[in-house]
């Protein structure tokens, strides 16, 4: 019977462990333009974070809709748990949300960003961040609006941008 419970204690109590001693992710979300956000992660030695677990969504105001973040490359592992291969991040990521429709004045987003990083033994909780980005007005004369925005923030030096390019 105890080694039942040593095997239970662990299992639940293992995350939390690694947890509490694994260094935490960076995280940014900026507004790169008038009509992008960016999603920078900066990953301590040891840690990996999950593509599919990466989420940007609105929280307010709800006029405002994002497209699909355009994921770097990033690296395929096997799943520890469920034997799959999953895509991961180490070091860093820079992930692009382009903004499909907004409004006309300018205004503040809440975005919430959510994602979940592992070590090889276990994983830390899901993280969810909300930030607050400025976002400036859309008019007919704007860049966005003749389909081009403003300069892209500069990546940080040695991420991975969404076209898979190292930052010089």
């Amino acid at each position: 019977m105890k080694p039942k419970l040593l095997i239970l204690f662990l299992m639940v109590c293992l995350p939390s462990l690694v947890a509490a001693q694994s260094p935490q992710i960076e995280v940014s979300l900026t507004n790169s333009g008038e009509a992008k956000l960016l999603a920078s992660f900066t990953v301590p030695k040891g840690l990996y974070l999950y593509q599919d677990m990466i989420e940007v969504s609105i929280v307010s105001p709800k006029t405002v809709v994002l497209k699909e973040p355009q994921f770097p490359k990033g690296i395929t592992k096997k799943d520890q748990f469920t034997g799959e291969d999953r895509v991961v991040y180490e070091k860093s990521a820079i992930v692009p949300v382009e903004i499909k429709i907004r409004p006309a004045e300018a205004l503040s987003l809440k975005v919430e960003l959510s994602y979940q990083a592992c070590t090889d033994v276990a994983c830390l909780l899901p993280q969810v961040k909300e930030f607050t980005i400025e976002l400036p007005g859309y008019s007919e004369a704007s860049p966005a609006a003749a389909g081009s925005s403003s300069a892209p923030a500069k990546a940080p030096k040695g991420s991975t941008t969404a076209e898979g390019l190292m930052a010089a």
